[in-house]
């Protein structure tokens, strides 16, 4: 019985004291990325984003958001942006270089950005994140503000994504 009583109280103190003596022990780690806006509006946050950077300086970075409603996802939305990224500063959107799609009871819908609008993606920061104690390749860290709009054929106010922000974390090439 007392065997047991010394488990009881020590085991609490060394499950305190592995956490306190580990940084970030007990803090979860930073998804890869994460995007929000404000879309029409309202607040947007999606349930998944990612990025990728290639060789040829083309970063891609997606958002998808989910309407979960009587065990079924009703609606899913996914914004994509890509552009050839050589440095932080200003790249204005022409074209394909964004899309917004939605996916709503088995129907897909695709809007194009409004060439009338002056979309942007803005990168504000680029920082090379080492990790000397793994062997993982190095990742980097950029982040940035977007405003875009597309055109919407059933409402005239299209639809925005404005006070865009994000940060994404992708491996050093």
């Amino acid at each position: 019985m007392k065997k047991l009583l010394y488990l009881i109280i020590i085991l609490p103190l060394l499950s305190t004291w592995s956490c306190s003596h580990h940084v970030n022990c007990c803090t979860p780690p930073k998804p890869p990325a994460t995007i929000t806006a404000q879309k029409n509006g309202t607040d947007w946050e999606p349930l998944f984003a990612g990025a990728t950077f290639s060789n040829s300086d083309s970063l891609s970075i997606s958002a998808t958001s989910a309407v979960f409603q009587s065990n079924a996802y009703n609606k899913i939305d996914t914004l994509n942006i890509k552009i050839a990224y050589t440095s932080p500063g200003t790249y204005p959107l022409k074209g394909n270089q964004a899309f917004y799609g939605v996916f709503n009871n088995n129907a897909v819908t695709g809007y194009k950005m409004d060439g009338t609008y002056n979309n942007v993606i803005v990168i504000t920061g680029y920082e090379r994140l080492s990790n000397n104690n793994s062997t993982a390749p190095d990742q980097v860290k950029i982040t940035g503000t977007f405003s875009i709009m597309f055109v919407d054929p059933n409402n005239s106010s299209g639809i925005n994504f404005q006070n865009g922000s994000f940060y994404v974390l992708v491996p050093y090439l």
